[in-house]
């Protein structure tokens, strides 16, 4: 099950606004037809903005992301 799906650069705006967490969890929602945990929605806030520091520093940008759960 894919939770998020697009190129880095996609992802970094998303992590930089904010919007990561929610894009998850929307996704969640809509393959399993009920909200994850609290806990688990901050997982993935702090989680994907550290992946994001890393792709920062290595400069990745024009690669692809695909986040899977399961």
């Amino acid at each position: 099950m894919r939770l998020y799906e697009g190129s880095i650069s996609k992802f970094s705006d998303d992590v930089i606004q904010n919007k990561i967490a929610d894009i998850v969890e929307r996704n969640y929602k809509l393959h399993y037809y009920k909200s994850p945990s609290e806990p688990e929605c901050r997982a993935w806030s702090n989680s994907l903005n550290i992946l994001n520091n890393s792709f920062t520093y290595s400069g990745l940008k024009d690669n692809q992301i695909i986040i899977e759960y399961e």
